[in-house]
């Protein structure tokens, strides 16, 4: 429902959506992440275009929120992040709460609606247990242990939290058919 009559500051000159993405640093992991959520948000939306800001720290509540506040202010829609806490879904949902702002949040590690219940659409997370499986698997048998281990959904290593109420009719049934393809291998990213 986004239309530039409603939310002109949300496009750019040329038409594009903005969105954001909240970056600890700009190191290998965080790049990778972001541009995964960019070409995620561009499968969907083909005129998206995307600004990052970095805190430089892995856990600062403030500067996170600062950076999806800047974000915000600049139009953006959706704010992903890769660092560790919750100021960024907490300030999407704050200028929810304050405004008629729509802003929306993509967490990190955790499931985020507990502090941004309207805002948050989901998180991605890692699951851990797949890789203490294999570690302590590998301990057993008397084998290496995997230094560089680096599995998908396919391994049930990575997942997204429960979705949002906010996210849009039909969101559910997109992302089963997704994580099917991508656990079956018929989908490769």
């Amino acid at each position: 429902t986004l239309t530039t009559e409603t939310q002109p500051d949300s496009f750019d000159a040329d038409g594009n959506v903005k969105v954001g993405y909240v970056g600890a640093f700009s190191y290998a992991e965080v790049v990778s992440g972001y541009t995964a959520f960019y070409l995620g948000i561009k499968s969907v939306v083909p005129n998206a275009v995307m600004e990052v800001k970095y805190t430089n720290s892995w856990f600062d509540i403030d500067k996170e929120g600062a950076a999806a506040e800047a974000l915000i202010a600049n139009g953006c829609v959706i704010i992903g992040q890769h660092a560790d806490s919750t100021g960024a879904p907490s300030a999407v949902q704050a200028a929810q709460d304050s405004s008629n702002t729509v802003a929306f949040s993509v967490g990190y590690n955790v499931d985020m609606l507990d502090v941004a219940k309207t805002a948050a659409l989901t998180s991605a997370t890692n699951n851990w247990t797949a890789y203490y499986t294999t570690l302590f698997k590998a301990y057993e048998d008397g084998k290496e242990i995997p230094q560089n281990w680096a599995e998908g959904y396919d391994a049930d290593a990575v997942a997204i939290t429960k979705l949002g109420d906010s996210c849009a009719e039909g969101t559910a049934e997109k992302v089963a058919e997704v994580e099917a393809a991508l656990k079956d291998g018929s989908l490769h990213v």
